[in-house]
């Protein structure tokens, strides 16, 4: 794995962090304690003097060398090359002082760049509707745009005539057919035309084809990848071959179908999967840095496994050929995989931890089988699976009544409702305080004045609630909605929920029955381990606290746990309670039982002679044979609770439930010694020993440290099970936490018995007599016990993350149809001595027509390169397609091992495309890992419109940079568990100074920061309102990976700023003239998540503060003739604008597509024209939908990321198409007063329309007149923003909610940047500009363009005439400004010359 390591620069961003958290490039020592030592000498008379004792926070990234058991205070910053390090390295061991070692060099950005890979590169053959090329690509004047005429299908191929050879061998047709597919093949080598202009019943077999061509292959691997790398040039090929020949693949197929598909864990037809030793690849997020990971991972699983079956580096236990017989068997165990052969046994013990919960003490607001809301509901019209029409999901809702944030529920359940969303919704009502009683008690005066009885606002909100769901569920939640838009303050008054309740009396709902209800519902849910002071939940029996989105989260994963489980669900009268039965929900919630497991040891040869030593106590009925499962109590000697946990597992072992289990008792002594409980074999003597109190004295030595056996030293009593470490809790006093008892040890247990027992039935099966020497029989209590010991480490290891990730190294069952439809790869690495016994099965399901075919075959060519490998491929083709599944050309960079140039130096891993078309126009994309951002550093040619036949070079060479690396994440407001939305942060570097800044967004609280790797700090942005109302001590970031840094953070508010709102302006803001459309789906799905709510949710409270007046300006461009406009758009612009003193015009460009060329002359432009230029970029966040041409990804950034794409001091922009003519002084636009608005758009020449286009005004009619009722349809080419009115109405957060569900449907938002936000003025209302302010040909009168202010190069659908030849006759003077851009770039070559 080294040389894969070192071939992906895996640890470069760890040693170039490593530096950043040294001063300076030199050597030198310092301490917490103040010390700074440049010499030897200087170090030595420290240590040898008062050396420093406190202790320095390590990072992931430090080479600590213990060298005594003290932490280390030391640091050591060094280049490794420093003549002095050997010296400073000496001085520490001899005096047997610890210390940190880091790596320190000069690493400033942009120095010594290393070659990296793991990224993908397209070529996509462009839609040339609109012609986009620049003349001066080829030196000639752009052709007249007509298309080529379809062509026919000719007959003869290579010069044979097949027309004339099938009539003269009517009897050989199937040979012919064999030579027709081999000349065509021929054909497509030769000829360099991607020719993907089928008709669709051409393409609707092309799956078939594909993999019959595939399969019939001497080299499949090889077949696939090119197939599915250069489809657009066999596509045509594909498309001829005959029916009888892949008839056969289709029929298997079918039939493999019918017997698959029904299973979730597997991919649907036409779906792509890839396994690593049972381990599910996301194969979207696969990199070679992703892939290297998992390897490394799988590497120590398997070590970790071989040495506790045996094998070690020193010596043997067992024979290696027993070693590796049993890690085979192992191999096959799955932990917590879907099993793709027995989904029923997948279903029997899922993931997430589950808690049965009394339906009978839930108000139930809806039910999907007998609510006649629910009578025409099909599953297929929301894109579900078929479901039926039952109470299959079941979410309840525990809440305090009292709480502001709990009455929010009330708006998420009305929008489920509305979205008809298939789920049961419940609420409970409890009391977290109930035990202390500290609530105050209200009376209230009825309409006589005479007052009623007293009651608690917790009281006058459940009974209201329960009083009001008699009547109708919709009033019930109503009233809490309203309720949650009351008031300011954290807690809902009496008061309130009386003038939220209506007319009458809310003390008459407040009944003794309903009082009691309270209260008993409060003291099942404290048994249940779920009172809490915050919201909390069960969806299907899972349980989330304090997670708004906890509906959401677990809808879609909960789809694919029930599948299996249809048949039952639909034949069951009760699916809640039949789920939970069966995926063995648990009846009450302990933290400790949810938290990640935790490996004893991954070193058996060391921890088996401690695991012997141990006195085990077993069940009564115990007859000497190995135990599955093994449970460590440590318990502290003087704790008042170790005496009860003591009892508790007594209980236990003497329980049924216990047959199966050993368990050994560890005291903890006040001096930190260790003893065991001994003289104890049964239960029953623990009892005596805990009722006679003498646990102290029944303990005997145990000669080892708790670090042996990798449990944690810990101030808490624990429980470990087969390694898995539960802290054992106790009452706190306030808010009931249930005692660890007998019965949650069972727990424990029953979580980790499924692996056990597997695991066991391994061991168990080996010989041991002749293995070990001196056994008899597994039956031998010698032998149980160390074979005991093997499956708890063993089980410990495969369920740890500790050791190395997840925990599966077994493979996924396929059918023998689909056997049929694979073929194995020969792996060219064979084991060897540094591999030992790690191998990797690998099982890759393809649509080979798929992109995910295009990344995975690349990867599976690595692959057998870097470990030995067994490696699988099915073929899993989309039947019945009717359109062109890939229109690209594709490469993945992945490099197994570093090469070398012929001078010796490092080559830099790239990819190269061969024999591509030279005729066809294609545009050059990256598809680089999820958390970098990546720009062009080198390219001569038009990278956006790449034409080879006006390549004059042999080769068009293109570089590529990594520019950051990403930090995200999710931010919470600690005292609503809502996302702070509008929280400006800021990511400084701790030595450069460097910042970069950005805004919380309500979408999820996502928030996405730039940086490069080193050590950053992030806190809330200083001044203004967010640093009045929230605290946050600066959040530490070490960016130390290519994988960038995920972070959920959460953000405490200030006292006596509870009831604030970051967002909330202190005046009204100017209503708008359109009234707001209430009610809907949309309004109250956004008003849920964040986006739309009451008006007075805004804020004028400063995010940033209005800077001197200055002019910004926006704008997008790919492609060379875009940015040609752009230097003429940039010139007008400049050559109108005012030249007052204080004004200044800074433009700003989005990095993502623009040139080399563009970049580096821009700066001298601005130089030279006197204006400033920024470069924003903004990562497409993963949960938003993405887009994948080029075009409608670049109008998405025109409109989805305002709010976060610009530095926060930015108050305003104005957006300019790229093509566009200025001609007039942009200032008074960015002064227009927008009456309110966050935005303003020209409608499209209302006044001074084109008659000639009025056909294609399509918001002129039907769905789009409908919607807009009576409003105006906006361009985008020119739109100004307010961005901090923007930010505080969260207008883009709206905007990406409406985006997201529309956008579902492939054929919504077809002019996605002037669509959307024409769709949403009913949210983000738009403030229409005068028609001046833009002027275009294809939409307005010639009689209107003398007054126009810019004039935009639209195109003409009627025309189609290419955007060249329309901006040299439309601007007469376009030629001349052209000219002048020319004449001083030509000037700039001189000058480098």
């Amino acid at each position: 794995l080294m040389d894969f390591a070192l071939a992906t620069r895996y640890y470069s961003p760890k040693i170039v962090s490593q530096a950043s958290l040294c001063n300076g490039t030199s050597l030198y020592v310092s301490s917490p304690c103040g010390d700074h030592h440049t010499t030897p000498s200087s170090l030595q008379t420290a240590l040898q003097s008062t050396p420093c004792s406190t202790p320095t926070p390590p990072t992931p990234t430090d080479h600590i060398y213990a060298l005594s058991p003290s932490p280390p205070s030391y640091v050591l910053c060094a280049p490794l090359h420093h003549s002095s390090f050997k010296t400073f390295h000496k001085i520490f061991t001899d005096s047997r002082v610890p210390y940190i070692l880091r790596f320190n060099g000069d690493h400033a950005p942009g120095a010594d760049n290393v070659g990296l890979q793991g990224y993908g590169v397209t070529m996509m053959i462009k839609d040339m509707e609109y012609k986009a090329m620049d003349d001066k690509e080829k030196g000639k004047e752009e052709g007249d745009g007509e298309e080529e005429a379809e062509k026919e299908v000719s007959d003869v191929v290579l010069g044979v005539k097949l027309e004339g050879v099938r009539k003269a061998f009517p009897e050989n047709a199937g040979d012919i057919g064999v030579l027709e597919e081999k000349l065509r093949e021929k054909e497509a080598e030769t000829d360099h035309v991607a020719d993907i202009n089928l008709a669709v019943w051409q393409m609707q077999d092309l799956g078939y084809q594909a993999a019959y061509k595939t399969l019939k292959a001497s080299n499949p691997l090889q077949a696939l990848t090119t197939i599915a790398q250069d489809f657009p040039r066999h596509a045509n090929t594909l498309s001829k071959i005959s029916f009888a020949n892949y008839k056969r693949v289709q029929k298997a197929l079918k039939l493999h179908g019918d017997a698959h598909y029904n299973n979730p864990y597997y991919p649907e037809e036409g779906g792509s999967a890839l396994y690593i030793n049972n381990e599910a690849v996301d194969i979207s997020e696969l990199s070679s840095h992703a892939l290297f990971e998992k390897l490394l991972n799988i590497h120590k699983k398997t070590t970790s496994v071989a040495a506790a079956v045996g094998w070690n580096e020193n010596g043997d236990r067992t024979d290696p050929n027993t070693t590796k017989a049993i890690l085979e068997q192992i191999k096959k165990i799955d932990v917590n995989t879907p099993d793709m052969k027995n989904p029923k046994k997948t279903a029997a013990k899922p993931p997430s931890a589950r808690y049965t919960f009394d339906a009978d003490r839930v108000s139930f607001v809806n039910d999907i089988e007998k609510d006649e809301m629910y009578e025409d509901w099909n599953p297929r019209m929301m894109g579900l699976p078929p479901l039926p029409r039952k109470n299959v999901f079941t979410f309840i809702n525990i809440l305090d009544p009292s709480s502001r944030d709990s009455a929010g529920v009330g708006q998420m359940v009305l929008m489920l409702l509305r979205q008809m969303a298939p789920i049961r919704i419940g609420l409970v009502f409890v009391n977290p305080d109930y035990q202390t009683d500290t609530e105050e008690r209200v009376s209230i005066t009825n309409g006589d004045g005479a007052e009623s009885k007293t009651i608690t606002a917790r009281e006058a909100v459940a009974c209201g609630f329960y009083k009001l769901m008699e009547a109708s569920p919709q009033q019930a939640f109503t009233f809490l909605f309203r309720l949650r838009m009351t008031g300011r303050g954290e807690r809902i008054s009496v008061a309130e929920a009386q003038s939220v309740f209506g007319g009458s009396d809310i003390t008459e709902a407040v009944t003794e029955e309903c009082v009691r209800r309270l209260k008993e519902d409060t003291e099942y849910v404290a048994a249940k381990g779920m009172l809490t002071d915050k919201i909390s939940s069960l969806f299907n029996g899972i349980h989330s606290e304090n997670n708004p989105q906890a509906v959401m989260v677990h809808f879609q994963p909960e789809i694919e746990t029930v599948m299996p489980l249809l048949k039952e669900l639909k034949a069951t009268p009760d699916p809640y309670t039949y789920i939970l039965r069966t995926l063995k929900a648990v009846e009450k919630h302990q933290t400790a039982l949810s938290e990640k497991a935790r490996a004893v040891t991954a070193h058996p040869s060391s921890s088996l002679p401690h695991f012997l030593a141990l006195p085990w106590v077993h069940h009564p009925k115990y007859n000497f044979e190995a135990t599955p499962t093994s449970i460590l109590l440590v318990i502290h000697e003087k704790a008042a609770s170790s005496l009860d946990i003591l009892s508790d597992l007594a209980a236990f072992m003497d329980s049924e439930g216990a047959k199966a289990v050993r368990a050994a008792v560890i005291v903890k002594h006040e001096d930190g010694s260790l003893r065991t409980l001994c003289g104890l074999d049964t239960a029953a003597k623990i009892i005596e020993k805990v009722e006679g109190k003498t646990v102290v004295e029944s303990s005997c030595e145990f000669q080892a440290a708790l670090k042996d056996l990798n449990v944690p030293n810990v101030s808490e009593n624990i429980v470990v099970v087969n390694g898995r470490v539960v802290k054992v809790s106790t009452a706190d006093g306030v808010h009931l936490t249930p005692r660890f008892d007998s019965g949650d040890i069972n727990t424990a247990v029953e979580q980790g018995l499924s692996l056990a027992n597997d695991v066991a039935s391994v061991v168990t099966g080996v010989q041991w007599a002749e293995v070990v020497p001196g056994s008899q029989t597994i039956a031998d209590e010698a032998t149980s016990g160390w074979v005991s010991s093997k499956i708890a480490v063993l089980s410990s290891i495969l369920s740890s993350g500790d050791v190395g990730g997840a925990a599966d190294i077994g493979i996924p069952h396929v059918t023998q149809q689909q056997r049929r439809l694979g073929f194995k790869v020969a792996s060219p690495r064979k084991a060897d001595a540094k591999d030992h016994f790690v191998s990797l099965d690998v099982i890759a399901v393809l649509n080979p027509l798929s992109e995910e075919a295009q990344k995975v075959t690349a990867v599976l060519h690595a692959l057998g390169s870097i470990l030995p490998a067994e490696i699988s491929v099915y073929l899993n083709p989309l039947p019945n397609m009717n359109t062109i599944p890939l229109r690209s050309f594709y490469r993945f960079a992945i490099e197994p091992k570093v090469k070398f140039t012929p001078e010796g130096s490092v080559a830099t891993p790239s990819v190269t495309f061969t024999r591509l078309p030279e005729s066809q126009v294609m545009t050059m994309g990256v598809h680089e890992p999820e958390p970098w951002i990546v720009t062009t550093k080198e390219a001569f040619y038009d990278l956006d419109n790449i034409k080879l036949d006006d390549v004059k070079a042999n080769i068009l060479m293109a570089k590529y940079e990594l520019d950051y690396i990403l930090v995200s994440g999710s931010c919470i407001d600690g005292y609503t568990g809502q996302p702070p939305r509008g929280l400006p942060l800021v990511l400084t570097h701790t030595t450069e100074g460097d910042s970069t800044d950005t805004l919380v967004m309500s979408n999820l609280g996502y928030f996405q920061l730039k940086a490069r790797p080193g050590l950053w700090d992030m806190t809330v942005q200083r001044g203004g309102k967010a640093e009045k109302m929230y605290e946050i001590q600066p959040v530490p970031v070490l960016v130390d990976s290519f994988d960038g840094k995920s972070l959920q953070v959460k953000v405490a508010r200030r006292e006596g700023m509870e009831g604030e709102d970051l967002l909330r302006e202190d005046e009204a803001p100017e209503e708008p003239e359109e009234k707001e459309e209430e009610g809907g789906l949309y309004s109250t799905l956004t008003s849920y998540i964040g986006g739309k709510g009451a008006k007075k949710n805004v804020d004028e409270g400063a995010v940033v503060e209005r800077k001197k007046p200055t002019l910004n300006i926006f704008s997008v461009a790919t492609g060379h003739l875009y940015e040609r406009f752009l230097k003429i758009m940039i010139h007008t612009t400049m050559q109108h604008a005012t030249k007052k003193e204080g004004s200044r015009v800074k433009f700003w460009f989005l990095n993502n597509y623009l040139s080399p060329q563009f970049k580096e002359n821009i700066h001298k432009m601005a130089e030279k024209w006197g204006f400033d230029v920024g470069l924003v970029t903004y990562k497409w966040p993963k949960w938003l939908r993405r887009q994948t041409q080029k075009q409608r990804i670049i109008w998405g950034y025109k409109v989805l990321f305002l709010d976060v794409l610009f530095p926060l001091d930015v108050d305003k922009i104005i957006y300019v198409d790229a093509d566009q003519i200025v001609k007039s002084d942009l200032h008074e636009l960015a002064s227009l007063d927008l009456k309110g608005r966050a935005v303003g758009y020209t409608p499209f020449c209302i006044k001074n329309a084109n008659e000639e286009t009025l056909g294609f005004r399509f918001w002129d009619s039907g769905y789009w007149k409908e919607h807009l009722a009576g409003r105006p349809y906006h361009i985008s080419a020119i739109y100004v923003v307010d961005l901090v009115k923007f930010r505080r109405i969260a207008a883009g957060d709206q905007y990406r909610v409406m985006y997201d569900n529309l956008s579902q449907d492939p054929n919504s938002l077809s002019n996605l940047d002037q669509d959307l936000p024409n769709y949403a003025q009913n949210v983000v209302p738009i403030f229409s500009l005068p028609e001046h302010w833009l002027w275009c040909e294809t939409w307005c009168s010639q009689e209107s363009k003398a007054q126009a202010k810019t004039i935009d190069l639209c195109n003409n659908p009627l025309t189609k005439t290419p955007k060249l030849v329309n901006a040299k006759r439309i601007v007469p003077e376009w030629e001349s400004y052209d000219k002048i851009i020319d004449d001083f770039e030509k000037g700039l070559e001189k000058e480098e010359m």
